[in-house]
This record gives C-alpha cells, structure tokens and sequence, in this order.
C-alpha cells in the first residue's frame, strides 16, 4: 500500500491502514520493522506518534503501537524523500497471527510545489497571430521546483469559428512541420512546455487551465490548478501607408476628422488613441494647438488636448488643430 506526502510535510497515515478492510478482525497490535527513509538527514526520524498537542515522538524499530494509537502515526517527510516501513499485525496476547505476513507501507513524497506566480496578467497576442507561450510559463520561476509534465485541463477559445485549434504544439519547436492541436487531457513533458503557443487566426484569444504533474505523471500535491488568459489585439487600424500634409488657412482652425484617426476601414477602427506628442511650430506659447470641442460645434470654447491625453472614438470628430498661435 502507498501513502503520498506533501513535500517535506507530514502525512496521516490513517487507522485503516493497520486495522484492515475488517474492524472486527483487526490487531490489537502492531509492531513496527524496517523503516528506510530515503535520502534521510543522518540522526533524523521518519515515522512518529502524534500527541494530542501535536507534538511529534519517533518510533523506533520493533516498537509496538496498540490498537487505540494506530490512527496518530504520522510520516514526516521533513527531512527525508519518502520511503517504507513494514509492520507484523499482533493479537492481544502482542503475538504474530499464524500465516499473516508483514505488511510494507510505502510513503511518496510529492515534489515541491511549483513556483507560480500569485495572480498571472493576460497575455497579449497580435490580430490573427500565435503567441508562443513560453517555458517558464509551465515550468514556474524555480527551475528546481518545475514539474516533470503538466496535464491540459480546459480550453476556452472566444469566439472560436471551428476551423482550427486555439492551443498547439510543435513537435521540433520551429518548424518546418505544421504544429498540432493540444487537446483537454493532453500530457506535456517538460521537453516541450517550450514548443506550446496560442493560434489566434481561428478565435478572439480565450483562455486554459492546466495542471502540474510529477514524474509519474500523479498530481503536485499542494499545486493549484494554473488559469492562462489570452487576450486577442484588434486587427490594426486601416492607415495610409503615407500621409500628406494637412492645409490649414492662416491663422485658422482645421477640423481633423473622424476618418484621420478611424482608417480607411471602419471595423478595424481603433477604440481609443493616446497623444504622444505635438510639436508646433513657431508657437507663440499663447494657445494650444491640438484641441477638442467637448459638444463638436461650440458654443464652448475648445480645451487644449496635450500629450498624454487618451482620445475615444466618440470624440475622434470634435478634434482640431489651432493655428493662431503656431
């Protein structure tokens, strides 16, 4: 039988593991033979009762554990990798029942949890492209707390239109083979965390969850389940690949027009944009030169727009530039 620790925690190892599948045939005793602790600190204990202050006793070998404490043995796996022990079930008389043999108890210990961040911010993937994902994404920010695998649990592709997968692999990390569709259930070996990304072409990004696994391909005890949020940029906006300059009449405000910041094609118009600078010239430093009517034709006068300033869409028309004072 086998009980799994946490890494370098200590686990129950519950009565039922001594009384048997019968209560009323179980021992009254058992005694304790052969504990290897694997990778165990010289002059350190494996196996231990538990008082009811939680303080923790070593068992010894050949120790005999009565019937009433068998549920306060514990394995702490603080200073070891795991290991075994074997214990022979005794009668009231602490004899050996006839035919029983020793029963072997393996303890594994879970790796240490893996070292995700506490909260993960959207990735950011362009318009219709793949993002590759990223080793450390999977494998956390300790290289010596990476799991061995990772399992796929869901997928959950916005506004997918079914014409390819969202989340993919490549085999030999660049091409030239066509990456492959990665399931829900699907197993990652450590060896390719590397080669996962995200295929925007078919969906508006989406999101998936995926688990951490051991070498035996067993849950990380302690691990949480991780949660990747994709998120799709909008197709770029419709521009000209060259402007001209705009006329304005002296001295005279020139209206710039929905369609300056909007492009050419109207669903790709951007929903916001931010000023990065303006550079009159010849400014007389008496007015500003960039500025919006807050209701698009007055009667209030118009405020100054400034670098830094973020635009919305709404107000893309009420912009204008002032030239009375450049």
């Amino acid at each position: 039988m086998t009980r799994a620790a946490r890494h370098n925690e200590a686990v129950e190892l519950r009565a039922s593991t001594f009384t048997g599948k019968d209560a009323e045939h179980a021992p009254s005793y058992v005694r304790i033979e052969g504990i290897e602790a694997k990778g165990a600190r010289a002059g350190s204990a494996a196996l231990h009762l538990r008082a009811d202050d939680g303080s923790l006793t070593p068992v010894a070998e050949n120790q005999e554990i009565a019937a009433a404490d068998f549920g306060r043995l514990v394995w702490n796996s603080a200073d070891n990798d795991g290991g075994s022990f074997r214990f022979v079930p005794l009668d009231s008389e602490r004899q050996p029942y006839d035919g029983v043999q020793p029963q072997t108890v393996n303890v594994y210990e879970s790796p240490a949890v893996p070292d995700y961040a506490s909260a993960r911010d959207p990735l950011a993937v362009a318009h219709d492209q793949t993002l590759t994902l990223g080793q450390e994404l999977f494998a956390g920010n300790t290289a010596d707390k990476a799991p061995s695998f990772i399992r796929i649990e869901k997928i959950t592709p916005q506004g997918d239109t079914g014409s390819g997968a969202a989340l993919q692999r490549d085999a030999d990390g660049d091409g030239p083979g066509a990456p492959t569709a990665v399931s829900e259930g699907d197993v990652i070996s450590a060896a390719d965390f590397g080669k996962l990304s995200w295929n925007a072409a078919h969906n508006d990004g989406g999101s998936f969850r995926f688990v951490p696994l051991d070498a035996s391909q067993k849950p990380i005890l302690g691990a949480s389940a991780q949660t990747i949020t994709v998120s799709e940029s909008p197709a770029a906006p419709d521009y000209p690949t060259a402007r001209e300059p705009l006329a304005v009449a002296h001295d005279q405000t020139l209206a710039l027009g929905q369609e300056l910041f909007a492009g050419n094609a109207a669903d790709k118009a951007p929903s916001f944009i931010r000023i990065e600078k303006i550079t009159p010239n010849g400014d007389t430093g008496a007015g500003a030169a960039l500025q919006r009517d807050a209701d698009g034709d007055g009667p209030d006068a118009p405020t100054a727009v400034s670098e830094g300033d973020v635009i919305s869409a709404a107000d893309f028309g009420k912009l204008s530039w002032n030239s009375a004072h450049n």
